[in-house]
């Protein structure tokens, strides 16, 4: 997925490459948007599909279009409602019982949210953090 610091191995020449834009939207990150990526949003034993977007001051994920069909609503997490994010298992080299997949779990007081990635789980842990940490620096200095 469009990365403003990586490539992400997207030739415009192969044979699916229309699929893959049809699939992810445009190449270019949104305005607005730090970091998008497809994403599966695990709550209980539903399990979405979909693209997580990282912007200033939220999480966003928005199902694809099959799950709007069975009627899967897009998710905000706004920052000032996250209490934690982690990272399970908590160490890569560990397993998760029943094989589930490793995943990022945003935790705001209402409940929790799991999102699992093909690849770059602790990419997105740290592009997480470090927004959120610069979200805080700002709402300091901007006296809220």
């Amino acid at each position: 997925m469009p990365d403003s610091h990586r490539d992400d191995g997207y030739d415009p020449d192969r044979w699916d490459a229309r699929f893959i834009v049809a699939r992810d939207g445009p190449r270019e990150l949104e305005d607005g948007v730090h970091r998008r990526t497809l994403a599966s949003l695990n709550n209980g034993w539903l399990a979405r599909g979909g693209h997580l977007r990282l912007h200033d001051d939220h999480l966003s994920f928005d199902p694809s279009r099959i799950e709007r069909l069975l009627f899967a609503k897009p998710v905000r997490v706004d920052f000032t409602r996250v209490t934690g994010v982690e990272r399970h298992p908590a160490r890569p080299e560990d397993v998760l019982p029943g094989g589930m997949s490793p995943r990022m779990r945003v935790r705001t007081e209402a409940k929790s949210y799991d999102f699992v990635f093909h690849t770059g789980l602790d990419d997105w842990l740290d592009a997480v953090g470090e927004r959120m940490r610069i979200w805080q620096t700002r709402r300091r200095f901007d006296g809220e």
